[in-house]
């Protein structure tokens, strides 16, 4: 757990926070709240950084949390690499804000599968031709993915994922300066396929892990045993 600091790269294509080698969490957590990302060393810089050859995997009741975060980088926001696998397990972007150069989040290959939630909730992207997320090289095949009250300052809030199977659950997100309302709105949003959820309205989909959800009700999850939140 990384809280209340401010991590920061000067060097040219450096990033706040590398990783180099492979990340395999099975029921376990790595968080990070509260900090500050900056990395200023040119256009190959960036706030985070998976390499390309190392893996980023979530399985059995895993959670990668990223909360309350400010990202500030002259380059990429935060890149997952191309080696993502997220199983039974939680990758989430929760009141996150950032000035980047192109996606604040951004992932080239891997998969969401069964028990898979890539969660993107309050994600600010506020550069100029920033996006939300580009998740074009995810499959989506089996999990789910979650975007809520998320503003890109481009027209693209999110590029990808592939979809096998799976849904992607949207509410309330906004992109070039307009309110996404209908599914034809999110395509040119960058999202072909989605299940719209309006603003005032509730979701599980939008709210719970669903391995470890018993119930929902009255837009509150009830949690299983070994469940918390």
């Amino acid at each position: 757990r990384v809280s209340n600091t401010v991590l920061r790269s000067l060097q040219v294509g450096g990033s706040a926070v590398y990783v180099g080698g492979g990340v395999d969490l099975l029921s376990s957590a790595v968080v990070l709240n509260g900090v500050s990302l900056e990395a200023s060393g040119g256009p190959t810089a960036s706030a985070m950084h998976v390499a390309s050859s190392s893996r980023l995997s979530l399985r059995s009741h895993s959670v990668f949390s990223v909360t309350n975060v400010s990202v500030v980088s002259s380059g990429g926001g935060i890149v997952l690499g191309e080696r993502l696998a997220v199983f039974d397990s939680v990758l989430r972007f929760v009141g996150v804000e950032g000035s980047v150069a192109s996606s604040l989040v951004r992932c080239d290959g891997g998969a969401v599968g069964p028990g898979g939630w890539l969660d993107l909730r309050d994600v600010w992207a506020v550069g100029e031709a920033s996006s939300v997320a580009s998740l074009s090289g995810v499959t989506l095949s089996g999990g789910t993915v979650s975007i809520a009250r998320c503003v890109a300052t481009s027209a693209t809030l999110v590029s990808g994922p592939t979809i096998t199977s799976g849904v992607v659950s949207v509410q309330c997100n906004r992109a070039g300066g307009r309110v996404l309302q209908s599914s034809g709105d999110y395509l040119l949003a960058g999202l072909p396929s989605v299940s719209v959820v309006p603003c005032d309205g509730c979701a599980a989909a939008l709210a719970c892990f669903d391995a470890l959800t018993a119930s929902f009700s009255d837009c509150v999850c009830s949690c299983r045993t070994g469940g918390v939140g």
